[in-house]
């Protein structure tokens, strides 16, 4: 649980602060860290997943987040809330890739546990 809200707050000012490849990198770092444990790749996603969904929830509080939504939502002809659910896959992805290829390329390597 703890690997979750770390990988998301972290992925949430990573990407406010650098861009959406650094979802890749820290769910990789996180695969890196805790490639011992199967459910790494799933719990990378899911906190890559939360971290964009706390960057969305804080523009739709300060931002203009709606008139975007809406736009974007017309001009690709789809509603708007698709956009959100993409968007979160996004990253849940990016995430889940990175931390898979990490923990599979630590179990390659023939190490026994994990850096910590």
């Amino acid at each position: 649980m703890i690997m979750v809200v770390i990988v998301a707050l972290a992925t949430a000012a990573a990407t406010w602060l650098v861009g959406w490849w650094a979802v890749a990198v820290i769910a990789l770092i996180a695969g890196f860290l805790y490639a011992e444990d199967p459910a790494t790749p799933w719990r990378a996603a899911i906190g890559a997943a939360l971290g964009w969904l706390l960057l969305l929830v804080i523009d739709m509080a300060a931002g203009p987040f709606g008139r975007l939504a809406s736009a974007l939502g017309g001009a690709m002809s789809v509603p708007w809330p698709a956009l959100l659910i993409v968007t979160v896959l996004l990253a849940a992805l990016m995430g889940w890739s990175a931390a898979a290829i990490a923990v599979e390329a630590w179990r390659g390597l023939g190490l026994k546990s994990a850096p910590q």
